[in-house]
């Protein structure tokens, strides 16, 4: 990223010697002018890269077989200089294995780009003029445009997985995190392909230009943009793999190859406009020890899941039986090798199937995985039922393939907000679950099976074991179908069985002291299962528990939580070890039991919260939790004691079997979310570092629970006072701005407070001091003055409302249309 305009200076001096060790500088022109020089630097450099990596070896004391590679570089280094001045050698980015080890920076591969972009722009070029064919045959030069297709295509490549783990892990900002990664996908995509078809051009004009390394790059890129580029790299590799059957073809039959991958290409449609516009060219140079730059199962993988990210099961299906084709050609040259590059593996099948599992199409995701099953354990190639026939066929899918295609009958039984409780959607949510738990006894059947036959032994990799995810999905299935409580049930008992397996697993690989023998007799079988086995985790307990709190059953929630306190109570007494010593309740965990305890409502709902509350923030000052209350948790309780104080006082004592139980309601659990509050305040005013800092979702909780507690004890007007005193207390405070939940709150406090016409006329006032009233201020005032008989008041604010909606209609606001309804007509008549 220096100064380009010194690097002629730069070539022939030993400072650029020492700069290039040390910094790894790579300049690039500006111009076209700066071609020549910018040849020698890149060759230059590569010298010195080869010369330090055989200084670095000498000092390691390397063998006489590292001495003659070092040797074979150097040659081949020596054979790139006379290619770059002017002799007919082959260029060092197209036999040296070192071309695409380093990455250049961003800049420098934007100005690589514009270069190229430049002089495929140009006219003079465009029209054939200039000396253009010395300039594209250099090697230099294409060197410096395959490491900038090289840089778009990796840069990126963890933003996928970062976007997994940010939404994890965060509640809010998932959209803004998520556009932010894909629009800089998609312009990388942008960025290769628009190199690409630059390259493309000069070399169906002067040839030796494209090379296997610059169509892996480019395909590598598109397959991480959106559906548009995915389709371009589907496009681009189907060129690939054609130009590499042609590459290795016979000289005889060497017509006949595009005419066979046309017809294995299911996705032509003569019709339609193509999907790209870059014809495939002829031939381009091929790197034979650069094999991880052929169109392998990388390339493939890569496109797949670009299909299976943007929600295409159907491109990447085409795309698999393009695959499944040409492994089972018998017309390509090269025998079973060139067949099994192109044959599709275990990961290719379970990204299709994963596919179909995002649009939750668990129909094709079975079909699929049936197809997967028929898969030749040693050679890979799908096999037909003609070539079953007389031989023992094994089956194909392994655990994660299994646990897809469980995971997409789990969305088709999954309840949406869009779901119609009809008696046809809750069956068909019940087959879903059903059909995921099939599939889970069939993977006991095959493991079952398999354990009589003399090579169970032989080839673990081959039998099919559940895991701890398989379970995780059929109970995730059976706790959000629409079938409840049969799906609670079902939950429940799948839930047990995991954790009777876990501890069989567990107490099998403690009496086993040979790790291998063990390995081999239980806890081994089925590749790419899960590391840990049967062992349950959070994540499974969190499913049941979110299921019991839509449900609206706290107390089996709370069962479920106790239940994992103890587990993880024991495990920590054992040591840390043992078959649950991933079940430990986080702060997911006790905020899914509180929320359960606040929707439910009613007399205990609050003081069940603040027992739940206690004990997560002893078991965090403890040490024994994995995480501590946040805000969510504390706003949940919050919730819970203003349900609690709209319960009238007179049922302050009840008796239950003979024992008097208190429940705290009415204005005491408005007192005591006031109590939770301050107690929040003060430890985000201690530690101005602390997690846990209230928000106005706190403050207007508490408002809340004031305005129910003045509906329902006597002396409301000091609850709308002290709810009042909160609207100012979250500004001057804590800096936090009231929003219009805030005064309304206030507001209908008054308006409960029974005070009255003054009451009334406070309410109005806090109306008046609103920026922006909505319909639920204007309506809460008018009801206030209606039920004290002030029927002149009560119409003159409705004919304000009405005036207020007449100039809204005409200043084109963007706030809330204020239209007074029909129940307010009616009160005000009343």
């Amino acid at each position: 990223d220096a100064n380009v305009g010194a690097a002629s200076s730069l070539c022939s001096s030993s400072s650029y010697t020492q700069l290039s060790m040390n910094l790894h500088f790579r300049p690039y022109p500006r111009n076209l002018h700066n071609f020549s020089m910018f040849r020698k630097c890149l060759v230059h450099n590569d010298a010195l890269s080869n010369e330090r990596n055989s200084r670095k070896d000498d000092e390691d004391g390397s063998s006489r077989k590292n001495n003659n590679e070092r040797a074979n570089r150097r040659t081949t280094n020596q054979k790139g200089r006379k290619h770059a001045n002017g002799n007919n050698q082959q260029p060092p980015h197209r036999n040296s294995r070192y071309h695409s080890t380093r990455l250049i920076s961003e800049s420098a591969a934007r100005r690589t780009t514009q270069l190229f972009l430049d002089a495929y722009n140009n006219s003079s070029y465009a029209n054939g003029g200039g000396d253009e064919a010395d300039i594209w045959e250099d090697a230099a030069t294409l060197l410096a445009a395959e490491q900038a297709l090289e840089f778009w295509a990796n840069r990126n490549n963890q933003s996928r997985k970062n976007k997994k783990h940010y939404q994890q892990h965060q509640s809010r900002g998932k959209q803004q995190f998520s556009k932010q990664n894909e629009s800089t996908l998609e312009a990388d995509a942008g960025m290769a392909l628009s190199l690409f078809t630059a390259l493309h051009h000069f070399h169906c004009k002067y040839d030796r230009v494209l090379t296997n390394g610059m169509y892996s790059h480019v395909v590598d890129a598109l397959a991480k943009g959106n559906l548009d580029q995915i389709s371009k790299a589907d496009a681009l590799l189907r060129q690939f793999i054609s130009l590499y059957i042609l590459h290795h073809a016979n000289a005889s039959e060497e017509n006949n190859y595009p005419l066979v991958v046309e017809e294995l290409d299911p996705s032509q449609n003569k019709s339609s406009a193509p999907i790209i516009s870059l014809a495939p060219p002829n031939r381009i140079e091929w790197n034979e020890n650069d094999t991880h730059h052929f169109p392998n199962q990388i390339r493939i993988t890569g496109v797949l899941r670009g299909y299976a990210w943007q929600s295409d099961p159907e491109g990447a299906e085409s795309l698999l039986r393009l695959m499944v084709a040409l492994s089972l050609s018998g017309s390509l040259s090269g025998g079973n090798n060139t067949r099994r590059m192109f044959c599709p593996n275990e990961v290719g099948f379970a990204t299709v199937i994963d596919a179909y599992s995002r649009v939750a199409d668990g129909s094709n995701a079975t079909r699929v995985l049936e197809m997967m099953k028929k898969r030749s354990f040693s050679t890979g190639a799908c096999l037909d039922d003609t070539m079953t026939k007389g031989r023992p066929v094994v089956n194909g899918a392994n655990v994660v393939a299994y646990n897809a295609a469980i995971s997409a009958w789990a969305r088709c039984a999954k309840a949406t907000p869009q779901s119609k409780m009809s008696q046809t959607s809750i069956s068909s949510s019940r087959a879903a679950a059903e059909n995921a738990e099939s599939l889970l006894r069939e993977m006991w059947s095959e493991h079952e099976t398999w354990s009589k036959t003399k090579n169970y032994h032989k080839h673990p990799k081959t039998i099919v074991l559940p895991d701890v995810v398989t379970y995780s999905t059929v109970i995730s299935a059976y706790a959000t179908c629409l079938d409840q409580p049969y799906g609670m049930k079902r939950a429940k008992e799948v839930l047990v069985e995991l954790e009777g397996l876990a501890a069989q697993e567990y107490n099998e690989s403690q009496s086993t002291k040979n790790v291998e023998q063990s390995t081999n007799t239980f806890i081994g079988k089925g590749g790419s299962r899960n590391s840990h086995g049967f062992q349950p985790n959070t994540t499974v307990y969190n499913t049941v528990l979110q299921a019991y709190a839509n449900s609206g059953d706290a107390l089996s929630a709370e069962a479920i939580l106790r239940s994992m306190i103890s587990l993880h109570s024991s495990t920590l007494e054992g040591g840390g070890g043992g078959p649950y010593k991933h079940v430990h309740p986080n702060t997911r965990t006790f905020n899914v039991v509180l929320n359960a305890w606040s929707k439910r409502g009613g007399r205990d709902c609050g003081t069940k919260a603040k027992e739940i509350l206690d004990r997560f923030e002893k078991m965090s000052s403890d040490g024994d939790g994995k995480s501590r209350p946040d805000v969510i948790s504390y706003n949940t309780v919050l919730a819970a004691w203003s349900k609690s104080a709209s319960v009238s006082a007179s049922t302050y004592l009840e008796r239950e079997e003979g024992q008097e139980t208190s429940c705290v309601v009415g204005k005491s659990a408005a007192y005591e979310a006031l109590k939770l509050l301050d107690r929040i305040e003060q430890q985000c005013l201690r530690d101005h570092n602390g997690v846990v800092k209230p928000d106005v979702i706190s403050y207007n909780t508490t408002i809340s629970a004031f305005a129910n507690a003045a509906q329902n004890c006597e002396n409301g007007v000091a609850m709308a006072e002290e709810a009042e005193a909160l609207l100012f207390r979250m500004k001057g405070r804590m800096g936090i701005e009231p929003d219009s939940y805030s005064y309304n709150g206030v507001i209908l406090a008054w308006a409960r407070s029974s005070g009255g016409l003054p009451a009334a006329k406070r309410a109005e006032s806090i109306l008046r001091s609103m920026k922006y009233p909505t319909i639920v201020s204007w309506s809460t005032v008018v009801n206030a003055y209606a039920h004290l008989d002030s029927a002149l008041k009560a119409e003159a604010l409705l004919k304000e409302m009405e005036h207020n909606t007449r100039s809204f209609e005409r200043s084109n606001s963007s706030h809330a249309r204020i239209i007074p309804s029909v129940v307010l007509y009616n009160n005000v008549l009343h």
